[in-house]
């Protein structure tokens, strides 16, 4: 006897950062052969690593339209599962869970799998992120991503609380 359509699992893949639909394909492939749906979300890696203040989108905008994707499928009526890889895909996943936009809801979600996630959040470890990431880009290029991204990183955690420090009222509380 066979599945109703309405009862088949949906299955959404979050994949690491700059990874490409084709990475995900045999990751797809399994979940098909189980008679599963399957929906591919990648984020390039620009959205990852800097802040919406400089001009790109963030992952809060890609979080948004994939529950607007879901709500407009209807898919709160199937079984949902994630499968998250990496540590982009896992906070894809969690402005995914927490929409910033009240008339979205999260979806109602059965399990999740998260594979390869998360790894370091240091500074080691998000150059090293960020030099897989930029492999198909020539050496020069990625050493000035590794140089701008380790001043921006100091910028942030070591002058800009200082400057703030001084120049905002202490009780802001």
């Amino acid at each position: 006897m066979g599945r109703r359509r309405d009862s088949l699992p949906l299955v959404i893949l979050l994949g690491w950062g700059n990874a490409r639909n084709r990475n995900l394909t045999k990751y797809s492939a399994i979940y098909r052969k189980r008679g599963c749906i399957v929906i591919q979300c990648t984020s390039p890696w620009p959205m990852v690593f800097f802040p919406e203040t400089v001009g790109i989108p963030s992952l809060r905008a890609l979080a948004r339209k994939l529950l607007e994707l879901l709500s407009d499928y209807e898919t709160e009526k199937e079984p949902l599962l994630f499968h998250v890889f990496s540590n982009s895909g896992a906070s894809l996943y969690r402005y995914v869970q927490e929409p910033a936009d009240p008339a979205l809801l999260p979806p109602a979600c059965g399990g999740t799998t998260f594979d390869s996630s998360p790894g370091d959040k240091s500074l080691v470890g998000s150059l090293r992120a960020l030099l897989f990431l930029t492999w198909e880009h020539s050496v020069a290029l990625r050493m000035l991503f590794v140089v701008a991204v380790t001043l921006s990183l100091l910028l942030f955690r070591f002058l800009f609380p200082s400057l703030a420090a001084l120049y905002l009222p202490h009780k802001l509380l």
